[in-house]
């Protein structure tokens, strides 16, 4: 297959997964505004909100940094995926004992102090999702595009399914067989929760679909190879944080900026977001064509 055919093929792959991810995606907005009141929805956009921030800053660009650094031969690709991996890691894990154990205050300083288990989920999340970027990382580089899309695609199918499942199904089965054994899963006190714990379980079984990219890895960070990385990777976080600003600040500001009180700002926040994600459909069709068309004309 030649260079280009190869291009166009994963291009392919690639954005098909994307498009198709985002479209099913899109397809729990209305369950959500259904299900749940506008208040409620507000909480999901103010967290994911959050989330877009700390994407960036809990990968700080390393994926780029081992595409850069990986070189030729094995042991540069080894060496450059163990300390992009073993940084990524590392950084997760002072991030969510951090959260463990603050989990009260940070949940009383953004108004969720009834609900400081928010923060224990949603830490685990962006923790499992940050270190699967270098493993998905090194898929994009190894030319797996069929192996990084199924998984990308499992963990979307896995959210959508629980999130009908705790969301659509277990409310009406509640409601009409109380009895059920089904029911030992579900607490309706639990509520907008179940979102988040819906993303986490998809993300924990993303990242045992690529523990094969981790076998065999060895403990290593190269000091200087890590400090190369960083110097490298550092620029790309910085991009990346101000895209967020300028896509997800928002969000993550209404709830303060209104002049109304939090319960009020927290509804109209739900209502905002709701509309936002129409847009969505729009930039469904602009990114298929951006999928195409960069590779061709650059």
């Amino acid at each position: 297959m030649s260079i280009f055919s190869k291009l166009v093929s994963q291009t392919a792959i690639y954005g098909l997964s994307s498009i198709v991810g985002r479209f099913l995606n899109y397809l729990l907005v209305p369950v959500y505004t259904y299900y749940f009141a506008p208040a409620e929805y507000g909480v999901i956009s103010e967290f994911y909100a959050y989330a877009g921030f700390f994407s960036v800053l809990l990968v700080l660009g390393f994926e780029t940094g081992y595409f850069r650094f990986r070189g030729n031969g094995e042991s540069k690709r080894d060496s450059a995926y163990a300390t992009a991996l073993w940084f990524i890691v590392l950084l997760n894990l002072a991030f969510v004992s951090a959260a463990i154990v603050n989990q009260q205050a940070l949940a009383t300083l953004i108004h969720y102090a009834e609900h400081p288990e928010y923060i224990v989920y949603f830490t685990a999340i962006l923790s499992l999702d940050a270190v699967s970027t270098v493993p998905f990382a090194r898929l994009r580089a190894e030319n797996k595009a069929l192996r990084f899309a199924t998984i990308k695609l499992t963990e979307i199918i896995i959210t959508i399914g629980l999130s009908l499942f705790f969301i659509v199904y277990c409310p009406k089965l509640h409601s009409e067989t109380p009895d059920s054994p089904l029911l030992f899963l579900y607490q309706p006190q639990i509520g907008v929760a179940y979102v988040f714990i819906a993303n986490l379980i998809a993300s924990a079984g993303k990242f045992l679909l690529l523990t094969p990219e981790l076998l065999g890895l060895r403990w290593g960070i190269k000091r200087q190879l890590f400090i190369k990385m960083l110097v490298y990777s550092t620029p790309m976080a910085i991009v990346g944080f101000a895209g967020i600003i300028n896509e997800m600040l928002d969000r993550a500001l209404l709830k303060y900026l209104l002049p109304h009180d939090v319960a009020t700002n927290m509804k109209m926040l739900g209502i905002y977001s709701a509309c936002y994600k129409l847009s969505i459909l729009m930039s469904l069709f602009i990114q298929a064509f951006r999928y195409a068309a960069e590779p061709f004309f650059l």
